[in-house]
């Protein structure tokens, strides 16, 4: 989702807040406009808020921090800490059903969802293109991401 988006959303969001029924009636509407352009329902975004993560995610700002997070906290962010990965040396587009560049594509859409490091993980990806050959390491990593960020629920429906 771009910057944009994100900033436009964040705003509605807050209107809903509001003392004035009109205003929030226009905040949702235009909220619900945005998520449904990204592809992503309110339920994909609650689910992924409250249930994923022990700690608060970190906006798509541009520079990875937002509410929760401190600047500190997303600069120290490195690869997630005690988890293991088998290491093969096999670079395959497809896994589990999964293309990767379709899972790729997904992840793009919902950024929001992810944290600093994942956002960097997938921007080194979409840099490959279509034709994008992963590791068994990044396949397990793509696969996480996928599953936080709803693209196994969505595909499997």
């Amino acid at each position: 989702m771009e910057q944009s988006k994100i900033e436009k959303l964040a705003k509605f969001a807050g209107m809903l807040t509001s003392d004035h029924e009109g205003e929030i009636a226009v905040a949702a509407r235009m909220a619900t406009r945005i998520l449904r352009e990204a592809g992503i329902t309110w339920s994909d975004l609650v689910y992924r808020a409250f249930t994923t993560r022990s700690q608060p995610v970190a906006t798509a700002t541009t520079n990875g921090f937002g509410p929760g997070r401190s600047y500190e906290q997303t600069q120290q962010q490195q690869r997630p800490a005690g988890r293991q990965y088998e290491r093969s040396n096999e670079f395959t587009a497809s896994c589990q059903g999964f293309k990767a560049w379709d899972l790729i594509r997904w992840a793009d859409k919902h950024r929001f969802m992810m944290d600093a490091w994942e956002n960097e993980f997938i921007n080194s990806l979409m840099k490959r293109g279509p034709s994008v050959k992963l590791s068994t390491k990044q396949w397990q990593i793509l696969l996480r991401i996928a599953e936080t960020t709803g693209a196994k629920r969505h595909s499997a429906a």
